[in-house]
């Protein structure tokens, strides 16, 4: 990182050079997108387990569904 020392009236002024700006940009942005992307794994992992809990919900209905509908059968013939 290089920086350029310039004296102003007894006062030490460090100017960034552009390379040293560019690159704490980048890191910030690289920090963000690292955040950013492990709340989207977060998110992914999260919608898989209820996906899952969901499909398995459903097939436990369909099951009942179709026991309702054989005894409604039974019941009927008697």
């Amino acid at each position: 990182m290089k920086n350029i020392f310039k004296r102003e009236k007894n006062k030490l002024i460090i100017y960034k050079t552009t390379t040293n700006i560019k690159l704490n940009e980048l890191d910030k942005l690289q920090n963000e997108i690292k955040k950013k992307s492990n709340k989207l794994r977060t998110i992914s992992e999260k919608l898989v387990a209820v996906e899952a809990e969901y499909d398995k919900t459903v097939n436990k209905l369909m099951v009942c569904k179709k026991e309702l509908r054989i005894k409604m059968l039974e019941y009927n013939e008697i």
